[in-house]
């Protein structure tokens, strides 16, 4: 077991690699591996321990996005304008995607017209009073289903289901007195 963690310790093995060779788990080689860093972490400076130990026994390097803020604006104005979806802007200009959708989601907060960003407008359905009247007789008189009758006079269904609970609710308080 000291030689896998002495083999990934050094950098000539990955973890997986020296798991493998050595017929050690992977997570105790990771265990062990914690214990020696934390051994070092009570160095008095950062460049002692970068001498002391290789880079990745430090962090564990993953990927690093390189990008300044000029391409950052660009890959937001080319999301912005429609122009490309966050994924292939992200690709692009080397941008995190994430950061991409943080910065669009301000910036949708921020301007009155955001163009392609604003939430779509729901259409609602016109109607006369007097067909919403017509339909909520022929609910009450059980002439219709509130389904049918939404159909027949063209009212949001939602919207009639809901004036009829409300007068059927007024109703029945006024037969109860």
């Amino acid at each position: 077991m000291e030689l896998a963690v002495n083999a990934v310790f050094s950098g000539s093995m990955s973890q997986k690699k020296a798991a493998q060779t050595y017929g050690v788990p992977q997570t105790t080689i990771s265990l062990r591996l914690s214990k020696l860093r934390k051994k070092f972490i009570n160095a008095k400076t950062i460049s002692e321990m970068k001498l002391l130990l290789p880079y990745h026994a430090i962090r564990s390097s993953g990927r690093r996005w390189n990008y300044d803020l000029d391409t950052l604006e660009k890959a937001v104005e080319a999301v912005c304008s429609g122009a490309m979806i966050p994924t292939v802007a992200a690709k692009v200009f080397g941008v995190p995607k994430t950061t991409l959708y943080t910065r669009r989601s301000k910036m949708t907060k921020k301007t009155d017209n955001p163009g392609r960003l604003k939430r779509k407008m729901i259409e609602y359905k016109l109607y006369a009073p007097e067909n919403l009247q017509r339909a909520l007789e022929a609910v009450f008189n059980d002439q219709m289903n509130c389904k049918e009758a939404a159909i027949t006079f063209g009212i949001p269904q939602a919207t009639l289901y809901r004036r009829y609970t409300k007068y059927h609710e007024a109703r029945t308080k006024l037969q109860k007195k």
